[in-house]
């Protein structure tokens, strides 16, 4: 069985489907997705990605449960292929069973390259299409007991 670790500034919550830490960055704007991405892979994992619906209920439960009204980067993105959303490192599209976009998202709105995935708190967390180099919080995932980078699991 695997174990989820949530780790926060000050402690850690387990989960016990892999193992997931969500940052907390120092910045109180946040940081842009690519430098999430870069941050979770110097911790050994990447952005978060959801292999179940189980999984995504959980992750969203516990942003929730913080109530900082902050949204999160995630790994899902369209950004080699415009309106084809896959997990990052791009293995292939989101699976359609696991999607959790707010209503009338992904929509590039304005016309506005919006590339990137977000945990929406305004949403209840459902998912958003956004802009990529706008400061977030982001969500970082690796595998307990691991010292390679999850890959999308779909």
């Amino acid at each position: 069985m695997n174990v989820v670790l949530i780790s926060l500034l000050f402690g850690a919550v387990l989960y016990t489907e892999g193992m997931i830490n969500i940052i907390e960055t120092k910045q109180t704007n946040g940081t842009f997705w690519l430098a999430g991405r870069h941050q979770c892979a110097r911790l050994g994992g990447a952005l978060v990605s959801f292999n179940s619906q189980k999984e995504l209920w959980w992750v969203k439960g516990y942003v929730k449960e913080l109530c900082n009204k902050r949204n999160y980067w995630f790994s899902g993105n369209d950004v080699r292929h415009e309106g084809i959303w896959s997990w990052n490192p791009n293995t292939g599209e989101i699976n359609r069973d696991c999607r959790d976009w707010a209503h009338g998202e992904p929509n590039s709105w304005r016309g506005l390259e919006q590339d990137c995935a977000l945990m929406w708190a305004s949403r209840g967390y459902s998912w958003d299409d956004e802009q990529c180099h706008l400061p977030k919080e982001y969500i970082c995932e690796r595998h307990m007991f691991s010292e390679t980078v999850c890959s999308c699991r779909i």
